[in-house]
């Protein structure tokens, strides 16, 4: 009986590593697929393509946080209108009605971007604002979740996700801390 439950688990772990090194022989494949549109190689900053077990990470990964979801190729016509909170700043939002509205500044525009998660994340781009405003070009800021767009869904649903897990984590810590 042993001998039957040693086999059976020799070739379970056998096959899983067989899948494994399967996988990671489709991975580069996969990974090249899924970076053929972008605008910016992250590969050329870092010095090249990632290893296998590295591209099916990134792979992976990428499928849980977008699923089948594809970049757009196309941006949002965006206006800008002055901040109602700090002086000289400007303000992007979505224009649905006029995506030429707003005059081209001479000066290509500093644009602060910032992502509404937890409040360090706009303090920080605040003070990126405040420091560049009163020079030679405008200072725009771009709130990723002011425009609607399945890409802001999906910035709130991940919020929401890390929200939740951090709630359980520390739920967690506290009920192992106490028991």
């Amino acid at each position: 009986m042993l001998t039957i439950l040693l086999i059976f688990v020799v070739t379970i772990v056998a096959g899983l590593y067989a899948f494994w090194q399967y996988l990671l022989t489709l991975a580069p494949t996969w990974y090249a697929s899924m970076i053929q549109n972008n605008a910016v190689s992250v590969d050329d900053f870092v010095g090249g393509p990632p290893d296998p077990a590295s591209a099916f990470k990134a792979c992976f990964l990428n499928y849980l946080n977008l699923g089948k979801r594809l970049a757009r190729k196309e941006g949002y016509p965006l206006k800008t209108i002055a901040s109602d909170k700090v002086d000289g700043l400007i303000v992007t939002s979505r224009d649905e009605s006029n995506p030429q509205s707003r005059k081209v500044p001479s000066k290509p525009p500093v644009v602060v971007g910032t992502i509404r998660m937890g409040f360090g994340h706009h303090r920080i781009a605040y003070a990126a604002t405040s420091w560049g405003i009163g020079g030679e070009r405008e200072i725009w800021f771009h709130d990723f979740l002011s425009i609607e767009s399945e890409e802001a869904q999906m910035i709130k649903d991940t919020d929401a996700m890390y929200s939740k897990g951090s709630r359980m984590a520390s739920e967690v810590c506290i009920s192992f801390l106490f028991s």
